[in-house]
């Protein structure tokens, strides 16, 4: 899970820290840039996943508080949805930098005002957290990061 919410019925452990980039194709015209600013994404078709999901109220918040109307977005119901979109050309889409398996024909892009890191979160329900099994499992992945 991706920023926790506080919540005492949870266990919750940080497994790692990423942040928000976003994705093009290898053929897209900014596919040469390392970083981007969301100004520059103003025109751009942007893929970003359902109403409600952190990516797309960071993004809006986000282009708001520049001054960035966001002319042209797609939205998707899942992020293998979104990479799909932009591996297709569709456009550009915002995704954690580590939220997808590898390939050669995507690019990723530093966003110049988006370079803060989020946690990603190990969760159970905190009266299932000392069960042998869910103890093992959470422990394993603690101790492997």
């Amino acid at each position: 899970m991706g920023e926790d919410h506080a919540d005492d019925t949870l266990w919750i452990g940080e497994i790692g820290r990423t942040r928000y980039k976003a994705f093009v194709s290898r053929s897209h015209p900014m596919a040469n840039r390392k970083k981007i600013s969301l100004g520059d994404l103003a025109t751009e078709t942007l893929i970003l996943p359902e109403d409600g999901s952190l990516t797309q109220t960071l993004v809006r918040q986000r282009a708001a508080d520049l001054g960035v109307a966001l002319q042209r977005v797609v939205r998707t119901t899942t992020f293998p949805v979104v990479k799909e979109a932009i591996l297709h050309g569709i456009g550009v889409g915002f995704m954690l930098e580590d939220g997808q398996f590898d390939s050669t024909n995507l690019v990723s892009l530093e966003i110049e005002e988006m370079g803060e890191s989020y946690r990603n979160c190990l969760v159970t329900p905190r009266e299932k957290r000392d069960l042998r099994l869910v103890s093992s499992f959470c422990d394993a992945v603690l101790d492997s990061m």
